[in-house]
């Protein structure tokens, strides 16, 4: 015969010590909807029936093997029961950025204010040291960082995208249609190997700098890396745009601001006004056409200024609607040459 009551009772836990019976409507269709496999399913509703039936049917002393027997079934179904839930709510997130993943360390809302403290931390620290060695101006030394920054997102922004394709050709049949479930499977690959893919990204700035910068500006901002709080504020800004550029739908930096939005997008810097003069700070968007996250920082003209405010990295577009501007300028000037 199996162990005493007593010696059993003290490795099976309390509640399977008094088996209770199964309603069918209740405890089956936990089993149905978390496993596919339907033989798997009643092969374990089975298992979970014999043994209780067992228990509730004959007055003997249940050996203790029986007793882990049904232990286990109700572990497993357990276990379905998590997987099931967080399938769903996996499937819920995927491509749904209102939707926050609240364990998930690098979601939007920690990115915005890890952003924030990239400006109000290293950012600060580059723009002090980048006056002090070079006695550059603030424009100059501000321009500067936001080039570093651009470069840095649009960089990990190609390199996210062509990841993501590569990961998807290589762990998913090429053959199978591209649904919801396979973009989440992608999705997640792409997350856990984030740190290993940025710290790899850190391991030179210098040379990922060289490879997305403008051949104009590439000079400069390499003198400027050899500072070591500009190199700081570098690694942390390819961090930061790699994590949102992961994100499913990726984080979006605007970094030229719309005039018909600009209050609602942007804040002024030391002066307000109703002309940009420059670009300090982006805006973070949740995604291509979503909320803002927090708002970009602006400078804007003085009074009398000149548009043509020229600096070390040249003469930057404002605002989109100036840039649209003097496209449809020369558009027509070339037009005009080609009617000569």
């Amino acid at each position: 015969m199996g162990s005493s009551p007593s010696s059993t009772s003290e490795t099976i836990p309390s509640k399977l010590r008094t088996p209770q019976p199964i309603k069918d409507e209740e405890d089956t269709g936990w089993i149905v909807e978390a496993c596919r496999d339907k033989s798997k399913a009643e092969a374990a509703l089975v298992e979970i029936n014999k043994i209780r039936l067992k228990i509730q049917n004959k007055n003997i002393n249940i050996g203790e093997s029986t007793l882990l027997r049904l232990h286990r079934a109700e572990k497993e179904k357990a276990e379905l029961l998590n997987r099931l839930s967080s399938l769903a709510s996996d499937r819920m997130r995927n491509q749904n950025a209102n939707i926050a993943d609240l364990s998930d360390t690098n979601r939007p809302t920690k990115l915005t204010e890890r952003f924030s403290e990239l400006y109000d931390n290293e950012w600060t620290d580059a723009f002090t040291s980048l006056r002090d060695k070079y006695n550059d101006d603030d424009k100059t030394a501000i321009e500067a960082l936001l080039l570093i920054l651009k470069n840095c997102y649009t960089k990990c922004k190609e390199i996210a995208e062509k990841q993501h394709k590569e990961l998807g050709e290589t762990f998913f049949s090429k053959g199978k249609r591209k649904d919801q479930s396979f973009e989440l499977r992608v999705n997640e690959c792409q997350k856990l190997i984030a740190e290993i893919t940025f710290k790899d990204l850190q391991q030179n700035c210098e040379k990922f700098i060289e490879d997305s910068a403008a051949q104009k500006d590439k000079k400069r901002i390499l003198d400027y890396l050899k500072l070591k709080p500009v190199q700081n504020y570098c690694k942390l800004c390819i961090e930061l745009t790699w994590l949102m550029c992961i994100q499913a739908p990726p984080i979006k930096l605007e970094f030229i601001p719309d005039n018909k939005a600009i209050s609602k997008h942007f804040r002024h810097y030391t002066r307000s006004g109703d002309k940009v003069e420059f670009v300090v700070w982006p805006a973070l968007f949740l995604h291509d056409n979503g909320p803002v996250l927090s708002k970009g920082v602006i400078q804007f003209r003085e009074n009398g200024t000149s548009e043509q405010n020229k600096t070390k990295f040249g003469t930057s577009p404002e605002t989109k609607s100036e840039i649209n501007s003097k496209n449809g300028s020369q558009k027509t000037q070339n037009q005009n040459k080609d009617a000569a």
